[in-house]
């Protein structure tokens, strides 16, 4: 590569003029991701009971309210069920994910806790962890 190519070659908007450089930019870039900026991603994993339709059926529109909240406040990325892939003409489903912003681990522990879905029996497990999300 030439002087003149090497000076052309970015990496996002920031020149990068040798790895020092791009280890600083990534260094920053990691920095800006998990500020104040951005919301606290939290992944709630839930695994259901064995035949939990009937119970997710009865306890769905409670469940439903809880994450519109959420959606409402701009604090939900994503939510639904793991559906059984199998040829079932019923649905069935083995647990759910949920990924939506808390302040804490524990806020977001404590909300997984008081879900309808875990308060009546649906959830047999369930684990938060935090969730970076990258793309899109």
């Amino acid at each position: 590569m030439t002087d003149a190519q090497h000076e052309n070659t970015f990496i996002s908007d920031v020149p990068v003029d040798n790895l020092a450089s791009f280890s600083q930019h990534a260094e920053q870039h990691s920095q800006l991701s998990t500020s104040a900026i951005h919301p606290n991603w939290y992944a709630i994993m839930a695994e259901d009971v064995p035949d939990s339709l009937l119970l997710r059926r009865a306890h769905r529109p409670a469940h439903l309210a809880r994450l519109e909240i959420l959606r409402d406040e701009g604090r939900l990325l994503l939510a639904g069920p793991h559906p059984v892939s199998d040829d079932s003409a019923t649905p069935r489903f083995t647990g759910s994910l949920i990924v939506a912003a808390f302040d804490s681990l524990d806020a977001a522990q404590s909300w997984a806790q008081n879900d309808p879905f875990a308060v009546n029996g649906i959830y047999a497990n369930i684990a938060v962890k935090p969730f970076i999300k990258t793309m899109p």
